[in-house]
Protein backbone atom coordinates (compact mmCIF):
# COMPACT_ATOMS: atom_id res chain seq x y z
CA UNK A 1 0.00 0.00 0.00
CA UNK A 2 1.79 3.18 -1.07
CA UNK A 3 1.32 6.92 -0.04
CA UNK A 4 1.79 9.75 -2.99
CA UNK A 5 2.67 12.86 -2.11
CA UNK A 6 4.99 15.63 -3.78
CA UNK A 7 8.17 16.80 -0.83
CA UNK A 8 8.76 20.32 -1.48
CA UNK A 9 13.00 21.53 -1.49
CA UNK A 10 12.02 23.58 1.57
CA UNK A 11 11.64 22.63 5.54
CA UNK A 12 13.48 19.15 4.87
CA UNK A 13 13.32 18.23 8.43
CA UNK A 14 9.56 18.64 9.06
CA UNK A 15 8.82 16.44 5.88
CA UNK A 16 11.92 13.88 6.65
CA UNK A 17 9.43 13.09 10.02
CA UNK A 18 6.59 12.71 7.99
CA UNK A 19 7.68 10.89 5.98
CA UNK A 20 9.04 8.13 8.55
CA UNK A 21 6.29 8.34 10.16
CA UNK A 22 4.52 6.93 6.88
CA UNK A 23 7.07 4.43 6.66
CA UNK A 24 6.88 3.41 10.31
CA UNK A 25 3.20 2.71 9.32
CA UNK A 26 4.01 -0.04 6.60
CA UNK A 27 3.04 2.43 3.74
CA UNK A 28 5.52 2.57 0.40
CA UNK A 29 6.56 6.32 -0.26
CA UNK A 30 6.25 7.94 -3.90
CA UNK A 31 7.28 11.49 -4.59
CA UNK A 32 6.01 13.22 -7.73
CA UNK A 33 8.67 16.21 -8.47
CA UNK A 34 10.22 17.60 -11.69
CA UNK A 35 13.20 16.75 -12.42
CA UNK A 36 15.22 19.61 -10.90
CA UNK A 37 13.56 18.90 -7.41
CA UNK A 38 14.48 15.11 -7.90
CA UNK A 39 18.34 16.10 -8.00
CA UNK A 40 17.69 17.93 -4.73
CA UNK A 41 15.51 15.91 -2.87
CA UNK A 42 16.94 12.49 -3.78
CA UNK A 43 19.67 12.80 -1.29
CA UNK A 44 17.98 13.80 1.53
CA UNK A 45 15.06 10.81 1.13
CA UNK A 46 16.72 7.96 0.26
CA UNK A 47 13.58 5.53 0.89
CA UNK A 48 11.47 7.35 -1.05
CA UNK A 49 10.41 6.75 -4.92
CA UNK A 50 10.83 8.92 -7.30
CA UNK A 51 8.15 9.54 -10.17
CA UNK A 52 9.42 12.14 -12.68
CA UNK A 53 6.54 15.07 -13.16
CA UNK A 54 6.88 17.89 -15.69
CA UNK A 55 5.49 20.78 -13.57
CA UNK A 56 6.21 21.57 -9.67
CA UNK A 57 3.77 20.75 -7.58
CA UNK A 58 2.57 18.12 -10.11
CA UNK A 59 -0.85 18.75 -10.81
CA UNK A 60 -3.58 16.06 -9.03
CA UNK A 61 -4.35 14.26 -12.70
CA UNK A 62 -0.41 13.29 -12.83
CA UNK A 63 -0.15 11.58 -9.36
CA UNK A 64 -1.26 8.43 -10.40
CA UNK A 65 1.05 6.87 -12.65
CA UNK A 66 2.04 4.10 -9.90
CA UNK A 67 -0.94 3.58 -8.74
CA UNK A 68 -3.22 0.16 -10.10
CA UNK A 69 -7.08 0.15 -9.92
CA UNK A 70 -7.39 -2.48 -6.95
CA UNK A 71 -4.96 -0.70 -4.99
CA UNK A 72 -5.77 1.13 -2.51
CA UNK A 73 -3.71 4.22 -2.18
CA UNK A 74 -3.35 7.50 -0.18
CA UNK A 75 -2.42 11.05 -1.06
CA UNK A 76 -0.90 13.04 1.44
CA UNK A 77 0.70 16.39 1.55
CA UNK A 78 4.22 16.33 2.19
CA UNK A 79 3.99 17.67 5.77
CA UNK A 80 1.85 15.57 7.78
CA UNK A 81 2.55 13.13 10.61
CA UNK A 82 0.03 10.25 10.04
CA UNK A 83 -0.68 8.39 12.91
CA UNK A 84 -2.87 5.47 11.21
CA UNK A 85 -1.19 2.67 9.92
CA UNK A 86 -1.69 0.42 6.68
CA UNK A 87 -2.32 -2.82 8.49
CA UNK A 88 -5.43 -0.58 10.09
CA UNK A 89 -6.67 -0.09 6.11
CA UNK A 90 -6.31 -4.00 5.07
CA UNK A 91 -10.07 -4.43 3.97
CA UNK A 92 -11.23 -1.22 3.73
CA UNK A 93 -14.91 -0.86 1.64
CA UNK A 94 -14.64 1.03 -1.70
CA UNK A 95 -15.25 4.37 0.66
CA UNK A 96 -13.18 7.56 0.47
CA UNK A 97 -11.38 8.08 3.98
CA UNK A 98 -10.07 11.50 4.83
CA UNK A 99 -9.78 14.06 7.14
CA UNK A 100 -8.82 17.02 8.62
CA UNK A 101 -5.50 17.66 10.27
CA UNK A 102 -4.23 18.86 13.62
CA UNK A 103 -2.36 22.07 13.92
CA UNK A 104 0.77 22.02 16.76
CA UNK A 105 3.21 23.46 17.24
CA UNK A 106 6.10 20.95 17.18
CA UNK A 107 5.66 16.77 16.37
CA UNK A 108 6.80 16.21 20.18
CA UNK A 109 3.68 17.01 21.50
CA UNK A 110 0.75 16.02 19.01
CA UNK A 111 -1.95 18.86 20.71
CA UNK A 112 -3.79 21.45 18.80
CA UNK A 113 -5.96 22.78 17.53
CA UNK A 114 -8.39 20.96 14.11
CA UNK A 115 -7.90 22.80 11.02
CA UNK A 116 -11.45 22.80 9.86
CA UNK A 117 -10.56 25.18 6.66
CA UNK A 118 -9.09 21.84 4.51
CA UNK A 119 -7.78 18.37 4.30
CA UNK A 120 -4.76 16.91 3.64
CA UNK A 121 -5.01 13.01 3.37
CA UNK A 122 -6.97 11.25 1.42
CA UNK A 123 -7.73 6.92 0.80
CA UNK A 124 -9.33 5.51 -2.00
CA UNK A 125 -8.53 2.79 -4.60
CA UNK A 126 -7.09 3.53 -7.57
CA UNK A 127 -9.54 2.44 -10.34
CA UNK A 128 -11.18 6.08 -9.00
CA UNK A 129 -8.09 8.04 -10.01
CA UNK A 130 -9.05 8.66 -13.23
CA UNK A 131 -12.25 10.78 -12.72
CA UNK A 132 -9.31 13.30 -11.05
CA UNK A 133 -8.09 14.75 -14.70
CA UNK A 134 -8.70 18.13 -14.14
CA UNK A 135 -5.42 19.98 -15.58
CA UNK A 136 -5.54 23.09 -13.25
CA UNK A 137 -5.44 21.58 -9.53
CA UNK A 138 -1.84 21.14 -7.95
CA UNK A 139 -1.17 18.78 -4.76
CA UNK A 140 -0.68 21.73 -2.28
CA UNK A 141 -2.44 24.60 -3.83
CA UNK A 142 -5.81 25.71 -2.87
CA UNK A 143 -9.38 24.12 -3.34
CA UNK A 144 -7.39 20.84 -4.55
CA UNK A 145 -8.51 19.07 -1.40
CA UNK A 146 -12.10 20.43 -2.13
CA UNK A 147 -11.78 19.37 -5.87
CA UNK A 148 -10.61 15.79 -4.99
CA UNK A 149 -13.22 14.74 -2.23
CA UNK A 150 -16.09 16.58 -4.19
CA UNK A 151 -15.23 14.79 -7.40
CA UNK A 152 -14.92 11.49 -6.03
CA UNK A 153 -17.80 11.94 -4.01
CA UNK A 154 -20.08 11.54 -7.21
CA UNK A 155 -18.86 8.14 -7.34
CA UNK A 156 -17.68 6.47 -3.86
CA UNK A 157 -20.87 5.93 -2.12
CA UNK A 158 -19.43 5.49 1.16
CA UNK A 159 -17.64 8.74 2.95
CA UNK A 160 -15.66 8.41 6.33
CA UNK A 161 -14.17 11.03 7.58
CA UNK A 162 -11.11 9.85 10.63
CA UNK A 163 -9.95 12.80 12.69
CA UNK A 164 -7.78 13.03 14.87
CA UNK A 165 -5.01 10.97 13.08
CA UNK A 166 -3.20 13.76 11.09
CA UNK A 167 -0.32 16.68 12.68
CA UNK A 168 1.02 19.44 10.92
CA UNK A 169 3.29 22.08 12.44
CA UNK A 170 2.10 25.10 11.99
CA UNK A 171 3.61 27.76 9.44
CA UNK A 172 2.83 30.93 7.73
CA UNK A 173 0.96 30.49 4.79
CA UNK A 174 2.25 29.66 1.26
CA UNK A 175 -0.04 31.24 -1.21
CA UNK A 176 -2.16 34.54 -1.71
CA UNK A 177 -5.69 35.15 -1.37
CA UNK A 178 -6.04 36.38 -5.52
CA UNK A 179 -4.64 32.75 -5.71
CA UNK A 180 -6.78 30.83 -3.87
CA UNK A 181 -9.78 32.76 -4.99
CA UNK A 182 -8.46 32.07 -8.86
CA UNK A 183 -8.84 28.34 -7.60
CA UNK A 184 -12.39 28.90 -5.79
CA UNK A 185 -13.35 30.11 -9.02
CA UNK A 186 -11.96 26.86 -11.13
CA UNK A 187 -13.29 24.64 -8.47
CA UNK A 188 -17.18 25.79 -8.48
CA UNK A 189 -17.09 26.12 -12.63
CA UNK A 190 -15.90 22.17 -12.47
CA UNK A 191 -18.33 21.11 -10.26
CA UNK A 192 -21.29 23.27 -11.35
CA UNK A 193 -22.00 23.58 -8.01
CA UNK A 194 -25.04 25.83 -6.99
CA UNK A 195 -26.86 25.91 -3.17
CA UNK A 196 -29.47 23.55 -5.31
CA UNK A 197 -26.98 20.97 -6.49
CA UNK A 198 -26.32 17.45 -4.96
CA UNK A 199 -23.04 17.76 -4.53
CA UNK A 200 -23.28 20.83 -2.77
CA UNK A 201 -25.64 18.92 -0.38
CA UNK A 202 -23.64 15.88 0.01
CA UNK A 203 -20.98 18.49 1.15
CA UNK A 204 -22.48 20.27 3.25
CA UNK A 205 -23.93 17.04 5.21
CA UNK A 206 -20.93 15.37 5.16
CA UNK A 207 -18.46 18.63 5.91
CA UNK A 208 -20.58 19.73 8.76
CA UNK A 209 -17.58 21.02 10.43
CA UNK A 210 -16.38 23.41 7.53
CA UNK A 211 -20.21 24.27 6.19
CA UNK A 212 -19.36 27.88 7.21
CA UNK A 213 -16.21 28.05 5.46
CA UNK A 214 -17.85 26.50 2.38
CA UNK A 215 -20.63 29.06 2.53
CA UNK A 216 -17.96 31.97 3.16
CA UNK A 217 -15.92 30.41 -0.14
CA UNK A 218 -18.68 30.22 -2.45
CA UNK A 219 -19.81 33.64 -1.79
CA UNK A 220 -16.41 35.39 -1.72
CA UNK A 221 -16.07 33.96 -4.86
CA UNK A 222 -19.25 35.26 -6.43
CA UNK A 223 -17.94 38.54 -5.38
CA UNK A 224 -20.51 38.97 -2.22
CA UNK A 225 -20.22 40.14 1.42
Amino acid sequence: MKIITSLAPGDLPTQQAAVASWRKAAFEVVSVNSASEIAKLKPSFPNVLFDPSPDAPPRIRDLFKTVKPNELVGIVNSDILLMITAQELFGLDDVLLFGARTDVNDFSRLEGQTFISGFDYFFFYGRHAPKLNDPVFRIGRPAWDYYLPCTLMQSIKGVRMVTPVAYHKKHAKRWNQAQHTDFCRHLLKVLKVSSTNTVWRKLQSVFPIVREELHMVRVRVRGGK
